[in-house]
């Protein structure tokens, strides 16, 4: 009997270039060396499986945030460095809406290993016979009806979605992405909180900016990744939609007024300091302020 082909790899290469990729960059100036950590054991799951790993985003979350240890990082922070991850283009972001990790690159790396080897590279395969990316959609799109791939962003089984109504969509986001080179790509959130109905409230740059100028004394990037760990540690004081802008000046406004002072007062008893130092205790302030609401 022949032997199975195998279709996990037992080694994947790593370019040196590695740190130097703009969306590397963009991922460890959103996350710092965490969200780089949890993109790389991604790609260890991806390449033991093949070439592209096909789970509810829930679900690698769990995975991961067992690999690192939950005392460095949190299943939620995970799931959004993974969608996050989707809007940098390090996963193909159509796929990964549908539970499928995989990108032109990964899948570069994996034929190059498997060039001699008859692994099947069918499925999601993002690439023509040239190894070129494809300008369409894959020859082999996520099919709802037939896979019944879990929806991560909707919590809906794609089985439950009538045929016709998939249809309609996939003609959607096709014209939409025929328009994109045009109107130029839609902004990428730099942050996002998660809320009490379970979607994202994406911060952009220019939200950042707005902020930047109403409060001066504080680092308003670093407040939002407070806020967002504060968020995850606190999952019964999330906010509504409507609330969600009201917590978020409430929160920059207490930590300006908070900075202020000190700031002011060590330019005199610490003259010799070129750095401000900040103890806010940014738990008993929101849980104060927020706990009861």
């Amino acid at each position: 009997m022949a032997r199975p082909v195998k279709q996990g790899l037992s080694y994947f290469p790593k370019d040196v270039d590695f740190y130097n990729d703009y969306k590397i960059m963009d991922l460890l100036e959103k996350y710092g060396p965490i969200g780089v950590t949890v993109y790389d054991v991604i790609l260890t799951e991806i390449y033991r499986h093949g070439y592209y790993l096909e789970e509810p985003i829930d679900r690698v979350a769990a995975n991961i945030t067992r690999i690192i240890g939950s005392k460095w990082v949190q299943k939620r922070l995970v799931s959004q460095v993974i969608l996050d991850c989707g809007d940098l283009g390090l996963f193909e972001k159509n796929l990964l809406s549908h539970g499928v990790m995989t990108s032109v690159g990964i899948q570069r790396r994996y034929s190059t290993v498997t060039s001699r080897s008859k692994a099947s590279k069918e499925k999601y395969w993002l690439m023509d016979k040239d190894s070129q990316p494809l300008l369409s959609a894959p020859e082999n799109p996520v099919s709802e009806p037939e896979t019944g791939v879990f929806d991560a962003k909707t919590g809906v089984n794609d089985e439950e979605i009538p045929q016709k109504e998939s249809k309609e969509n996939k003609t959607k986001e096709k014209k939409k992405i025929g328009q994109e080179p045009q109107g130029g790509p839609a902004p990428v959130p730099v942050f996002r909180l998660l809320m009490l109905n379970g979607e994202w409230y994406p911060v952009y740059q220019e939200e950042i900016n707005r902020y930047r100028d109403l409060y001066p004394a504080i680092d308003v990037e670093q407040e939002y990744r407070k806020m967002i760990g504060w968020i995850d540690s606190h999952p019964e004081n999330r906010k509504t939609p409507n609330g969600i802008q009201k917590f978020i000046n409430g929160w920059l406004n207490r930590a300006q007024d908070s900075a202020r002072p000190k700031l002011e007062n060590r330019k005199t008893a610490n003259r010799f300091h070129n750095f401000e130092e900040r103890e806010i205790d940014y738990d008993a302030m929101m849980v104060k302020e927020w706990g009861g609401s």
